[in-house]
């Protein structure tokens, strides 16, 4: 929390952040990182430092987030998913299942999701989002930019990086754990209904 360590004697600071990347990431930070590091803490938020050992810091308003970047180069930029199936992704599980009309309630339980699957084909891809990705939020006319409707959910730097998307035949369907496209929900005339659901490993 920076609002906290922002008010740390300078020394004591310097003395945190080395032990706590130590102690979390088994490395030893230069003096040259630690006085980047010292210098984010007191940045604006979306600022980021780049540390030995592959580290990363991000400003995330009022947090400062330390993760290592991935080095893994075969990494998939997408993943398929059929109806039926479960799949982990970033530690996470999401599934896809056809459910009768009688299973059908409306929830406010944002992991959980109900949306038609008369106009889509069997197979779904998951990815992160892209600059330039549009959908239709659910009770919308016109479309919205995946980056401004993040922002508007104020869906913090860190998060809004890995956000995920279900997408079939190339079209947005779902932004995971936020909201269903307009396109594809569930009507009276609906006739194959599709459960979405992503949980926690």
């Amino acid at each position: 929390n920076t609002k906290k360590i922002s008010k740390l004697d300078r020394s004591f600071l310097k003395v945190f952040l080395k032990s706590v990347i130590g102690n979390k990431f088994n490395t030893e930070l230069s003096s040259e990182n630690i006085y980047s590091l010292m210098e984010l803490v007191f940045s604006q938020t979306g600022n980021e430092v780049h540390l030995k050992d592959k580290l990363v810091a991000i400003k995330d308003r009022d947090a400062l987030v330390v993760r290592k970047i991935s080095s893994n180069k075969s990494e998939k930029v997408f993943h398929k998913i059929k109806v039926g199936e479960k799949l982990e992704v970033d530690g996470r599980i999401i599934s896809i299942s056809e459910v009768s009309k009688k299973m059908f309630k409306f929830t406010q339980d944002k992991s959980v999701e109900f949306i038609s699957g008369d106009k889509l084909s069997n197979e779904f891809k998951i990815r992160k989002w892209k600059a330039g990705d549009k959908f239709q939020p659910i009770g919308m006319n016109g479309t919205k930019k995946i980056s401004d409707f993040l922002s508007d959910e104020k869906t913090s730097s860190i998060k809004k990086k890995d956000q995920l998307v279900l997408t079939n035949s190339g079209k947005i369907v779902w932004v995971v754990g936020f909201r269903i496209d307009e396109r594809f929900k569930v009507t009276s005339e609906t006739k194959k209904i599709l459960k979405l659901t992503i949980a926690d490993k």
